[in-house]
């Protein structure tokens, strides 16, 4: 059995039967929303280096630490696991020890048809936002592992 399937079990055993999971797979935070501001923290003059390589590197380097101060905020842990059903979307702790297939602490759920949902696929990298309704909503960015990407591709699919 694969460390996907295991994931997807794991997440199973935690939901209970009421609910079958199609997908689960790894994520981090990752703040879109942030990066310009990464850009100029880490010293890209105007958010362009001129070196394509460069950019990159601050562009990533900038997204990570937002994605850090959105864990040190207490608004989503440092590793996420995202199983998904017909009806919900589910948001776990993430726990390093992929290969067990268990799940950490229940962080989040959310009702498919009460957020706003959008995937995105680069070669390497998948990434879901995920948008909460009304005034006291919230938008969680995350983005899947690079370690485990048919785990992030399998949710991705699930979402669409």
């Amino acid at each position: 059995m694969d460390n996907e399937q295991k994931l997807i079990e794991g997440a199973q055993t935690a939901v209970g039967p009421g609910d079958e999971i199609v997908a689960a797979g790894w994520f981090e935070p990752w703040s879109r929303v942030d990066m310009d501001a990464g850009l100029g923290a880490a010293g890209a003059s105007g958010g362009s280096t001129g070196s394509l390589l460069l950019d990159g590197v601050f562009m990533a380097a900038g997204a990570a630490q937002a994605g850090r101060e959105m864990h040190k905020s207490g608004n989503m842990p440092a590793a996420v696991v995202l199983a998904v059903s017909a009806s919900r979307i589910y948001g776990f702790e993430g726990n390093l020890a992929m290969s067990t297939g268990k799940v950490g602490a229940p962080w989040k759920t959310w009702d498919r048809d009460a957020v706003n949902v959008h995937v995105h696929k680069t070669l390497y990298v998948v990434s879901v936002t995920i948008e909460e309704a009304g005034a006291d909503g919230h938008t969680f960015h995350l983005m899947g592992s690079k370690l485990h990407v048919a785990s992030s591709k399998a949710v991705m699919t699930a979402l669409l």
